[in-house]
C-alpha cells in the first residue's frame, strides 16, 4: 500500500498526541518516530502432513483482512516445510493454532514494504501437566505517573520460575509504546511500566510440570505478555481492531542473567496472546518451521477504493491508535469521541480563467507530495468550475488566480472515507498580494503560552477566536468559536482539555492590537468581526502539505454581537494558522458561480 500506510504512520504518530519535551538535548520527537512501526496480527489455524507440508491454512475472519495482505500471507505460508511432529517415532499429521505477524515500513521508494516478521503456533493450556501453568497471576496495577499521561504499550517479561513454583528472578525483556515522545520521555514510561509488571510479577506463583521432558528441570523460563492499555470504559484491554494496522514504537531488547544463551530475536516471541504463560526452550514447544520464516512484499496502491479505506485506517490510527486521555468510565466512551473524527489537508494551486469564465488550465502545487487518488479528485473538481468573467475595462479577459483548497474527509459508516471539498479562497485576479488596506490587519498578535495543565496531559489542537475588533484596534470582546483537539479521550476529558485551550487563548487574545481598515466599504462601521486560529502543537506544523491532518471538532460557539455573518461559512473552521480572517467581508479574487464539489 503506497502513500496510504505512510499517511496511516504520519497520521498515527504524527498528529495523534505527544509528550512535550523539556530536555533540548534529548532525541527530538521527530527521531523517535523515525523508529516507528506498523504492526498487523492475523490468526488462523493450520495443518501440516506427516511429511512437513502444509496441506491446509485457514485465517480467522477473513473478510475483515484486506486481499492482498490475505493472498501475501497465504502464498508465503503454503510454502514452508516443518520438521514433522513424531509420536511413538512415527511423523503424523499436525493441526496446530497460527499467529502471524506483519510489519509495514514505508519504503524510500514511495512504496511500502509488508514483512512477515514472526510467526508462533503456542497454544496456552492451562490444564497441561507437562509445562509451567499458572497459579497466581494478578495484573499488575496501572502506574498512576503513566495513567496520567496516558502512556500504553506492552511489557514482555521473562519469569525464572523455581521447582516450588515461586519466582525465583524476572526481567522486562522488552516494551513495546504506543505513544510517542521524545526518547528521554518514552525511557520514562518504558521504565514505569517495566517496574510495575516486575514488582508484581515477584508476586506470582506457578504449577511446575510434572510430566514430559522439562520436568526435571532445575528451573524454567516464561515468557509472560503484559498489557496496558486505557480503553473507552477503562478496561485494561481493549480488543484491538483485527484486520488494521496498529503503530507502535518498540523499545530495546534485554537479555535474562540467568540465560546463556541469546534468544532474542526468537521468532513468535512478540505474538504471544495476553494472559498465557509460555515455556521458553521447551522440549515440547509445538511445530517448528524449518523453511523461510519471513519474507517481504511490497504493495503499490492502485484507484480510488484503496485510498478510501486507506484513509479510513488513518484516521483510525490517528485517533485510535496514538495516545489517549483518559476519565471515568461513566463519561462518554472515547469511542463514541473517536467517531467524530474528521481530517483535513490544505492544497493551493494556479487557475487559468478563460474570457467566458471557464477553468482553461490548473496547475496544483507540489503535486509529487499529493496522493494521486486525492490530486486526480480535486484536478477533475477544479476544471469543471465557472467563474463570473473577470472585466477589464468592462470587456472579458483572461485572467489567473492562486487558489488555495482545503479539503475534508470524515467517516459516515465506519466502512468508507468521504472525501469533499470544503473550501476554495481565490487571490485578486493576476495574483496581485499587496497589504490591503480596505480590511483589519494585525498589528501586535503574541502567541498564547502554552496552559502547563495542557503539557500535562499532552493536549494538542487548534482554537478558533472570533475577535470583535474597536475602532481604535483594540479587542472589544473575543470568544473561541470552536476548538478541535487531535487528541482522544472521554467527552468529559475532551471538554476539559478544550475549556483549557480556549481559556489561555480568549486571555492572551484581550491584549492583542490590530489595524482597522481606512479604505474600502467597511472602512466605517463600529466595529469589526475577524477570526484568528489559534494552534497548540508539540511540533512545528510546515512541512504538511499533501498530508491529512486528523481531528475531534468541538461544538461551535455564537458571538454575542453581531458579526455581520447570519449563516455558518464552510471552511471557517479551517482557516490557515497565522492570519487574520474578516467576518462578513466578501472575497477578494474572481468569484466562483458554480459550487465547491
Amino acid at each position: 500500500m503506497r502513500s496510504p500506510l505512510l499517511l496511516a504512520f504520519a497520521l498515527a504518530i504524527g498528529t495523534a498526541g505527544s509528550l512535550p519535551s523539556t530536555d533540548a538535548a534529548a532525541q527530538s520527537t521527530r527521531a523517535v518516530r523515525a523508529t516507528a512501526e506498523a504492526s498487523m496480527v492475523l490468526t488462523g489455524n493450520i495443518d501440516v502432513a506427516a511429511d512437513g507440508a502444509v496441506s491446509g491454512l485457514v485465517l480467522d475472519q477473513r473478510a475483515s483482512i484486506a486481499p492482498a495482505i490475505a493472498a501475501f500471507v497465504d502464498g508465503t505460508i503454503r510454502k514452508w516445510q516443518f520438521e514433522p511432529t513424531l509420536v511413538d517415532g512415527r511423523p503424523v499429521a499436525k493441526h496446530a493454532p497460527l499467529r502471524v505477524r506483519l510489519l509495514g515500513r514505508p519504503g524510500a521508494d514511495g512504496n511500502t514494504e509488508v514483512r512477515m516478521t514472526s510467526v508462533d503456533f503456542s497454544e496456552y493450556d492451562d490444564k497441561a501437566t507437562d509445562a509451567v501453568t499458572a497459579e497466581q497471576m494478578r495484573p499488575p496495577r496501572y502506574p498512576e505517573a503513566a495513567f496520567r499521561v496516558g502512556a500504553q504499550g506492552e511489557v514482555m517479561l521473562l519469569v525464572k520460575v523455581e521447582r516450588d513454583g515461586a519466582v525465583a528472578d524476572v526481567v522486562a525483556e522488552q516494551v513495546n509504546m504506543g505513544v510517542v515522545a521524545p526518547e528521554h520521555v518514552m525511557q520514562k514510561m518504558r521504565d514505569m511500566l517495566a517496574k510495575a509488571s516486575i514488582s508484581e510479577a515477584r508476586k506470582w506463583t506457578f504449577t511446575p510440570p510434572t510430566s514430559g521432558e522439562d520436568k526435571g528441570l532445575a528451573f524454567w523460563t516464561v515468557r509472560v505478555p503484559v498489557t496496558f492499555a486505557l480503553s473507552e470504559k477503562g478496561s485494561r484491554q481493549p480488543p484491538s481492531p483485527y484486520g488494521r494496522w496498529q503503530a507502535y514504537i518498540p523499545g530495546p531488547r534485554h537479555q535474562a542473567p540467568w540465560r546463556t544463551t541469546d534468544d532474542a530475536a526468537q521468532v513468535g516471541s512478540d505474538l504471544l496472546p495476553a494472559g498465557g504463560v509460555y515455556m521458553v526452550d521447551s522440549a515440547t514447544r509445538g511445530l517448528r518451521c524449518i523453511g523461510p520464516g519471513v519474507r517481504l512484499h511490497r504493495f503499490h496502491a492502485q484507484g480510488v477504493a484503496v485510498m478510501r479505506s486507506s484513509l479510513f485506517l488513518a484516521l483510525t490510527l490517528a485517533v485510535g491508535g496514538g495516545a489517549a486521555l483518559v476519565d471515568t468510565a461513566a463519561a462518554q466512551t472515547a469511542r463514541e469521541v473517536r467517531r467524530q473524527a474528521e481530517a483535513s489537508m490544505t492544497l493551493s494551486g494556479v487557475i487559468d480563467i478563460g474570457r467566458e469564465g471557464q477553468v482553461e488550465g490548473f496547475q496544483l502545487d507540489r503535486r509529487e507530495k499529493v496522493d494521486a487518488g486525492i490530486a486526480g479528485f480535486v484536478e477533475n473538481t477544479v476544471q469543471g468550475w465557472r467563474f463570473e468573467p473577470v472585466r477589464v475595462d468592462g470587456k472579458p479577459v483572461q485572467a489567473r488566480t492562486a487558489v488555495r483548497l482545503r479539503l475534508m474527509a470524515d467517516n459516515p459508516d465506519e466502512g468508507s472515507m468521504r472525501v469533499r471539498l470544503v473550501d476554495a479562497n481565490f487571490s485578486k485576479a493576476g495574483g496581485e498580494r499587496e497589504v490591503s488596506t480596505d480590511k483589519v490587519t494585525s498589528e501586535r498578535l503574541r502567541a498564547p503560552e502554552y496552559p502547563p495543565q495542557a503539557l500535562t496531559m499532552q493536549g494538542e489542537g487548534t482554537v478558533m477566536l472570533m475577535v470583535k475588533v474597536g475602532r481604535d484596534g483594540t479587542v472589544a470582546d473575543v470568544i473561541a468559536e470552536q476548538t478541535n483537539l487531535t487528541v482522544v479521550g472521554t467527552a468529559r476529558v475532551m471538554s476539559q482539555l478544550r475549556d483549557i485551550l480556549a481559556k489561555a487563548s480568549v486571555r492572551n487574545a484581550k491584549r492583542w492590537t490590530f489595524t482597522p481598515p481606512t479604505t474600502g466599504e467597511a472602512k466605517d462601521r463600529e466595529f469589526w468581526t475577524v477570526r484568528v486560529p489559534v494552534r497548540f502543537a508539540f511540533e512545528d506544523s510546515r512541512e504538511r502539505y499533501g498530508r491529512w491532518a486528523a481531528y475531534i471538532p468541538g461544538p461551535r460557539q455564537r458571538a454575542p454581537w453581531k458579526t455581520g455573518e447570519e449563516t455558518r461559512v464552510a471552511g471557517t473552521d479551517l482557516l490557515p494558522e497565522g492570519g487574520v480572517y474578516m467576518v462578513g467581508r466578501a472575497q477578494e479574487g474572481p468569484r466562483l458561480l458554480t459550487p465547491l464539489g
